[in-house]
């Protein structure tokens, strides 16, 4: 699947990844990125990220207050252990 980049800097870029459909659970899940500049040299970085599948039936407030919930811990340091 291709997508196109948002150019942050000249160091940066950033990607909307496209919802991956129905047929994924909900949860986090690895995908990996691979970036190309011309369509046939690809980066072999192997960068894996977490794509987070969320319940379909949502708000959009709720939505809002799971990445306010998830920036929050990511300034902490990741969410707390009990």
């Amino acid at each position: 699947m291709l997508v196109s980049p948002i150019y942050k800097n000249p160091n940066m870029l950033a990607f909307t990844i496209p919802d991956m459909g129905e047929e994924v659970p909900v949860g986090q899940h690895p995908i990996s990125i691979e970036v190309t500049m011309n369509s046939q040299n690809f980066t072999a970085s192997g960068l894996n990220f977490q794509y987070n599948s969320v319940d379909p039936a949502l708000s959009e407030e709720d939505l809002k207050r799971m990445d306010e919930e998830e920036a929050k811990n990511q300034k902490k340091g990741g969410a707390k252990k009990r």
